[in-house]
């Protein structure tokens, strides 16, 4: 009965406190769909890195990360073996709004009930797994040697 509730919107009766509780269903979330390309196929994603704004808080209940310091003031922590230390306050300068660091799917083609396909890039220096066909293995040269 829980689950049914939550993988569906909540409407405002069920809860006094509406907007403290989050979707079980998240609209970025792909990353977990993605699998490497079988032989004859080509990836139609690829990784791209995005700085997500702390400051944008519609957006902000979908990126599950949390920050040292709380949300208002982010805090840089340096390591020292295997032991972390805080840093002081960000290296932000003023009037730059604190980010966290993501990686993002895009996709390189239009893509409609299809299953997402990125090229893991696994290194050929160590044994890959039987199931694992290489997408451009001269690329794959150049990236690992």
């Amino acid at each position: 009965r829980a689950w049914r509730m939550l993988s569906k919107p909540l409407k405002k009766g069920h809860t006094e406190n509406f907007g403290e509780v989050l979707e079980r269903r998240n609209p970025l979330a792909f990353g977990h769909f993605a699998n490497h390309p079988p032989k004859g196929s080509t990836p139609n994603v690829m990784i791209c890195p995005y700085d997500f704004p702390l400051t944008e808080k519609d957006m902000r209940v979908y990126i599950p990360n949390i920050t040292f310091g709380g949300e208002e003031e982010p805090v840089t922590m340096k390591r020292f073996g295997s032991f972390w230390f805080k840093s002081g306050r960000s290296g932000n300068q003023e009037g730059e709004s604190p980010v966290l660091k993501t990686l993002v799917l895009v996709s390189t083609r239009s893509i409609c009930d299809e299953e997402l396909f990125l090229n893991y890039r696994y290194s050929n220096s160590k044994k890959r797994p039987e199931w694992y066909i290489p997408v451009d293995e001269e690329e794959d040269k150049r990236r690992w040697s």
